[in-house]
């Protein structure tokens, strides 16, 4: 159809993934239509897509279309596709050797390599040359440590400001995950999550043997002050492969105590995974979700939890010997207080105790509190509450006497107790996880023998997986110590 049958001038429309409507309108002279796209630059720059399409469209007199064809397509992402890697080894050095394929052309480029299992630490950052599809990396073996590394292709932007460039990707953009690999025999955990409120679920692998192998897996937790091991064993497949589910590892005795102001699997949750197989492979890392550890209360007084947060970051727990208490953990505040009076060599201190349902002013000792006004105790043997204290008689005429109960003890002022030190570090473990989404559960690493060894004094026997408990404990829990701070910046 002649341009002239046109009343209005024919359009070039831009259409993006997020929006269309772009449109400029040609200019014709000389039998040619000349159309200025430089007013799309920004829009192009901007765009969420990799690609948009220019489109020519004829309208009539009407603004009806009556031609409408693509053009061609613009790239406005620079996108790496077809990577692929080898790492050789010789002569005390370690050489990746990465090729990959670029869509669209892009100045500038650089390659940032983390370490998953450190991610906080800041990368290697190497320039691409222009117009080269590949590179290699060499470096000393002792600098460039086996494991799981994360690779990414980005601009080196000077207008991005110092540091930002080399922080930790949170989109998978131009990113791949590597694996530097060696002889030895090491256990790599893939999966570690919660299938629901009662199971755990773990899979990874036994890398470098061969035929099925038999694996040790053991949860850990500090439990009212004594260290606690939640032991299984299972086997890998002759690939090395294996998959495990641990059911209801939780202590139960942790309702008798009375309600909790959170649900009682999260403080009784074990705090730690160990994967140990023979030829001293070991894995150890923070689950996910981890339950509280509830440390002695001397560790509290003595500061080992002050690096965490001036007052230690936890609360006092009450375990009560034989009586119950409505909440047996005491707030921050109290708890801050309790902590503050000990310290100064007070023998008590002043607190707030929930007994059936009432505030009852009291003083808490290292190891009894001592009620300020009467409460009542039931005596009965067949008790269905267990003995519980009730604020007063009319209370407890009116919950233990229909239950069949027949005896208490009026003027009752003293209930033994021990006390622990509780942490809850969930939210914190849950806020790096998310700032280190990427990571996956390679962020929860504590030790593996083929990325960070264990202390030599942890283990007993290097020939089979037997542990000093204690010193593991105390192992694990300084290294989570340092995760902890590097994940919210206060240490690098």
């Amino acid at each position: 159809m002649p341009l002239n049958n046109f009343a209005s001038r024919p359009k070039v429309y831009l259409d993006l993934e997020e929006e269309t409507g772009h449109q400029i309108i040609a200019k014709a002279g000389r039998g040619f239509l000349q159309f200025d796209l430089s007013g799309l630059a920004d829009t192009l720059r901007m765009s969420k897509g990799e690609t948009c399409s220019l489109r020519l469209a004829l309208e009539d007199s009407r603004g009806r279309i009556k031609a409408d064809g693509k053009l061609f397509d613009i790239r406005c992402r620079w996108r790496i596709e077809n990577f692929r890697y080898t790492v050789e080894e010789s002569a005390g050095e370690r050489c990746l050797k990465a090729a990959w394929l670029d869509r669209g052309e892009q100045q500038d480029r650089v390659l940032r390599l983390w370490r998953l299992w450190e991610p906080w630490v800041e990368p290697l950052v190497l320039a691409v040359p222009d117009g080269v599809s590949e590179l290699e990396i060499r470096r000393n073996a002792a600098e460039f440590l086996p494991g799981p590394y994360m690779i990414k292709f980005d601009i080196d932007d000077q207008w991005n400001g110092e540091g930002l460039a080399d922080e930790f990707p949170t989109e998978r953009s131009n990113s791949e995950q590597i694996f530097i690999k060696n002889a030895g025999i090491h256990i790599s955990v893939s999966e570690c999550y919660w299938v629901n409120k009662r199971k755990l679920r773990i899979s990874g692998k036994l890398a470098n043997t061969a035929g099925r192998k038999e694996i040790s897996v053991r949860l850990y937790g500090v439990v009212e002050g004594r260290y606690k091991v939640w032991p299984a064993v299972t086997s890998t497949n002759e690939n090395g492969h294996f998959s495990f589910e641990f059911e209801n590892p939780f202590e139960q005795f942790i309702p008798k105590n009375g309600r909790i102001s959170y649900p009682a699997k999260e403080i009784a949750r074990p705090h730690w995974l160990g994967v140990i197989a023979e030829d001293n492979a070991y894995h150890f890392q923070i689950l996910p979700e981890p339950g509280g550890l509830w440390w002695p209360l001397a560790l509290a007084l003595e500061g080992a939890f002050s690096d965490l947060d001036e007052d230690g970051g936890g609360q006092i727990y009450i375990d009560c010997r034989e009586e119950r208490l409505d909440e047996p953990l005491l707030n921050k505040e109290i708890s801050k207080n309790v902590l503050r009076d000990f310290r100064q060599g007070k023998e008590k201190s002043p607190v707030d105790i929930q007994i059936g349902g009432k505030i009852k002013k009291a003083y808490l000792w290292r190891d009894k509190i001592e009620l300020k006004t009467k409460a009542v105790k039931c005596t009965s043997g067949n008790c269905p509450f267990g003995k519980s204290v009730e604020p007063d008689q009319q209370a407890w005429d009116n919950k233990h006497f229909p239950a069949g109960c027949k005896s208490f003890i009026v003027n009752f002022r003293e209930i033994s107790t021990s006390l622990s030190w509780y942490l809850d570090l969930t939210l914190r473990i849950r806020n790096g996880q998310e700032k280190y989404r990427l990571a996956g559960n390679h962020l929860l690493t504590l030790y593996n023998n083929l990325t960070r060894p264990l202390p030599e004094p942890v283990r007993l026997n290097w020939q089979i997986p037997e542990f000093d408990l204690e010193k593991l404990i105390a192992a694990l829990w300084e290294r989570e110590k340092v995760l902890l701070a590097a994940w919210e910046g206060k240490q690098k």
